[in-house]
């Protein structure tokens, strides 16, 4: 198994996966704490309608997703301040209006469908050393993000009126956390893909949000077990001959079972001892 390391795909799929479980997490705090999990899908449809204009037009897949992506975040904030209705509404409306220009252009261009699903699935392997490079940027960028702006975000996590009442520009600010999160699932799910990108974007959260006390322990956490999760998966992967991110499912699926019997176990045991 090991044998395989020496092949430069699988070496950089390892590195890319270590780049990316290590920091990506990140951006799952920032959905979950800012409840706009809604937003996750959204930034999916836009990878398929990116998909579907790069291989229509010629065009980067990546750059191209990446460009869609910030422009539905850029629309749906705005949209959101000029309707004064919520994220989660009209992400809805947006999947629905993405999906349907995807359809669109597939049919127009002649698009083969199949070409254009094979984003859900991510390509791990087939990346090169530029993919290293953006994932690199964009996870140290977000580690950089939450470092220097750690106070304002507590703020704006605990409650808008709040970080308003300090000074804080809060629809700026949260538009620039939802455009760097963008850029994080984006990034996920060329490499993870999109059905099974919560695996590394989002359980790790989760389960660190059992588990920590305050934003910051969370943070931390959260990175630690989705490197973890990012490694271990890998190596399963190798040894069963199953996709990558089907490999960093299982054990962050574990984690989180596992996570779950222990708290209930103790508090099952601290109820007894009070009775």
């Amino acid at each position: 198994m090991f044998d395989l390391l020496t092949y430069p795909p699988v070496m950089r799929g390892l590195v890319l996966l270590l780049i990316s479980g290590f920091t990506f997490p990140l951006g799952g705090v920032f959905i979950l704490r800012m409840n706009i999990l809604p937003i996750r899908y959204l930034l999916m449809h836009g990878v398929l309608l990116g998909g579907a204009l790069g291989l229509a037009f010629g065009l980067n897949l990546s750059v191209t997703s990446f460009v869609v992506n910030l422009l539905l975040i850029v629309i749906l904030n705005q949209s959101s301040r000029i309707l004064k209705s919520d994220y989660g509404h009209l992400s809805m409306f947006f999947m629905v209006a993405t999906i349907a220009a995807a359809s669109v252009i597939t049919a127009r261009f002649h698009v083969p469908a199949k070409d254009t699903l094979t984003l859900l699935w991510g390509s791990l392997y087939a990346s090169d050393t530029g993919s290293i490079i953006s994932a690199a940027a964009i996870g140290g960028g977000i580690v950089l993000f939450a470092l220097i702006f750690f106070r304002y975000l507590t703020a704006v996590f605990y409650d808008r009126d709040v970080a308003a009442s300090l000074g804080i520009n809060v629809n700026v600010f949260e538009l620039i956390v939802m455009l760097i999160t963008s850029l994080v699932v984006a990034s996920a799910m060329q490499l993870m893909g999109a059905l099974l990108l919560d695996a590394q974007l989002i359980l790790p959260v989760v389960i660190a949000g059992l588990l920590a006390t305050g934003l910051k322990q969370t943070m931390v956490l959260s990175c630690v077990l989705g490197g973890a999760f990012s490694i271990a998966g890998f190596f399963i992967s190798l040894f069963f001959d199953i996709p990558v991110s089907a490999g960093v499912a299982i054990p962050a699926a574990v984690m989180f079972i596992i996570t779950i019997f222990v708290r209930n176990t103790k508090g099952l045991k601290h109820e007894y001892i009070k009775e």
